[in-house]
């Protein structure tokens, strides 16, 4: 978890990226999230430790 939060400051461009919201400056969830391809394999390690492991987050 702490490479993917590491890769996540270290990636040029998210930090603006994550302070910005919509025009009416309210964040909105996607449709579908599709995380960049290097940051697929880490969280998705994460999220197999997680959901067996707090099964009643969902």
């Amino acid at each position: 978890m702490l490479a993917v939060l590491a890769a996540a400051c270290a990636t040029p461009g998210m930090a603006s990226g994550m302070t910005s919201g919509t025009a009416s400056g309210t964040a909105r969830a996607a449709d579908e999230w599709n995380p960049p391809a290097h940051f697929a394999p880490p969280l998705n390690e994460v999220w197999n430790h997680v959901s067996p492991t707090y099964p009643d987050q969902r």
